[in-house]
C-alpha cells in the first residue's frame, strides 16, 4: 500500500490549538465516598480475586510468572497490540508468537484450529478500545488445548462478553487503572480460579507514596474550579519534583513522541522491580472509593457525543456505529483513509489521539490479518469523563478539518 510522505500541518495557525484538552481525567472530588463503592455496572473491579498492582504491564507480568512462563515458553499475542503488552513475555525469557486479528478485532479462529497441538503455553487475548469481543470461543478453544487465557482488559473496565462480566473469561484477567480512573499509577490482576491476594508483592517506599499523593492532589487541582486550593499545594507539587526520578514523566505532560525513535519509548521495556512493588496507599484508596457507575455514564455520554459529531466525516469512519450495551470505551477507534498527513497534523494541534504505530519488531504478515493496517490507520480518540460537550465539539471539529485537508 502506498502511503503519502509524512507532511506537516497544512494551517500553521491551528498548532497547538488544542493544547489546553486533557488526555487524562482530572480528580472530582463530587466522585468519592468515605465508604466503599463497588459500582452497580460490571467492571473489573467486582471480580472475587483481584491484587492491586502498578499498572497493566505489570498484571500482564505477575499473571504470566503465575503460570510458569519462562525460557522455552510461547505466548500467543495479537498483531495489533501496544508493546507493553509484548514486554513482560521476553522479560521473562519467553517467545511471543503473533496471530491475526479478524476486522472486528477478534482472535483468528481458523489460524488457531490450524495450529500444532502443542507448544502453546499461554494466549493474550484484548478488548481493544474498551469494546467487549467475544471470549466463549476462545475459552472453549483454550480448554481443548490445555492452553492458559490471559484476557486483556486494559482497555476494558466495564462491560460484558458473551453474557459475562468482563475478565470472567480468562484464567486471568488484567487490567489498567490509569486509562479510566484519574491516577498516575495502578493496575490490576484477576484471577478465576486461584486467590491472588496473597502474591507476596514489595512495600512502596514513603518517598513514593508521598509523590503519588501528591500526583492526586494535582489531578485535584487541575480545575480552575479548585484555584483556591492551588496556592497552598504549590509547595507540595515542588516537593513532588524533587522526589520524581529523571525518566518519571509529569502529570501534565503532553510532549508529542510521534517523531522519537522506537528505542527511546519505554513502552519495550518493564522495570520488573516497580512490576512487583504494591501500589501507593493513594492509588488504592482512590480505586476503591470513586463512584465507577458515575465514570461509567460520563464516559458513555462523551463517546455517543463524539460518535454522534463525526458520523459523516470525509476520509475517516469510525469502527463501531454505536456503542455495545453496558461497553464503557477507553477511546473511540477511527479508520482514516489517509493516516500520515492527518496524523502529523492532529499531533501539531496537540489533539488528545493515539495510536499503535510502534509495534513490536518483526511482526510478520499473516493471511487475513487486520493488525499492521489498524495500527496505520485506526485512530485512538480520547474520550474521559471529564471531558465537556465544548471539547467534545473542539475536538469533532478540529478531527474533522484535519481529515478533509488530507
Amino acid at each position: 500500500m502506498n502511503m503519502r510522505q509524512p507532511l506537516q500541518s497544512t494551517s500553521p495557525s491551528l498548532e497547538g490549538c488544542l493544547a489546553d484538552l486533557s488526555r487524562i481525567p482530572f480528580l472530582e472530588p463530587e466522585w468519592l465516598s468515605l465508604g466503599y463503592l463497588n459500582g452497580s455496572c460490571h467492571n473489573l473491579m467486582q471480580r472475587t480475586h483481584v491484587l492491586p498492582v502498578t499498572s497493566g504491564r505489570a498484571a500482564i507480568y505477575l499473571a504470566l510468572r503465575a503460570l510458569n512462563v519462562g525460557p522455552g515458553s510461547t505466548v500467543l499475542v495479537p498483531s495489533y497490540h501496544c508493546p507493553t503488552m509484548i514486554a513482560p513475555i521476553v522479560a521473562l525469557g519467553a517467545r511471543p508468537q503473533f496471530y491475526p486479528i479478524t476486522p472486528s478485532g477478534c482472535v483468528d479462529q481458523n489460524y488457531l484450529d490450524a495450529l500444532p497441538p502443542d507448544g502453546v503455553r499461554a494466549i493474550i487475548a484484548a478488548h481493544f478500545f474498551g469494546l467487549p469481543r467475544p471470549m466463549q470461543a476462545l475459552r472453549a478453544w483454550c480448554t481443548q488445548r490445555g492452553v492458559a487465557l490471559v484476557e486483556d482488559c486494559a482497555h476494558t473496565l466495564y462491560g460484558t462478553s458473551d453474557g459475562k462480566p468482563v475478565g470472567a473469561w480468562g484464567d486471568f484477567a488484567i487490567g489498567s487503572l490509569t486509562k479510566f480512573l484519574p491516577v498516575t499509577e495502578g493496575g490490576v490482576l484477576v484471577s478465576n480460579q486461584e486467590p491472588v491476594e496473597e502474591i507476596a508483592l514489595q512495600p512502596r517506599q514513603t518517598k513514593d507514596q508521598v509523590r503519588i499523593l501528591a500526583d492526586l492532589l494535582e489531578l485535584l487541582t487541575c480545575r480552575k474550579s479548585a484555584g483556591l486550593l492551588s496556592a497552598p499545594l504549590r509547595g507540595l507539587f515542588l516537593l513532588k519534583k524533587k522526589l520524581r526520578s529523571p525518566k518519571q514523566s509529569t502529570v501534565a505532560s503532553t510532549e508529542s513522541d510521534i517523531d522519537r525513535p522506537r528505542e527511546a519509548w519505554d513502552g519495550f521495556k518493564i522495570d520488573v522491580d516497580f512490576a512487583t512493588t504494591r501500589p501507593a496507599h493513594a492509588t488504592e484508596w482512590l480505586a476503591r472509593h470513586i463512584d465507577l457507575d458515575k465514570v461509567a455514564t460520563l464516559r458513555r455520554n462523551n463517546a455517543r457525543q463524539l460518535l454522534d459529531a463525526l458520523s459523516h466525516t470525509q476520509g475517516a469512519h469510525a469502527l463501531v456505529d454505536q456503542l455495545p450495551e453496558h461497553a464503557v470505551p477507553y477511546v473511540l477507534p477511527f479508520w482514516v483513509d489517509n493516516p500520515e498527513p492527518v496524523y502529523r497534523q492532529l499531533k501539531a494541534m496537540r489533539f488528545p489521539v493515539y495510536r499503535w504505530d510502534r509495534l513490536w519488531p518483526d511482526v510478520p504478515h499473516l493471511p487475513n490479518d487486520q493488525g499492521l493496517l489498524w495500527s496505520r490507520h485506526v485512530f485512538q480518540l480520547v474520550c474521559h469523563q471529564s471531558q465537556t460537550e465544548q471539547d467534545i465539539q473542539r475536538m469533532a471539529d478540529a478531527f474533522r478539518q484535519a481529515c478533509q485537508q488530507n
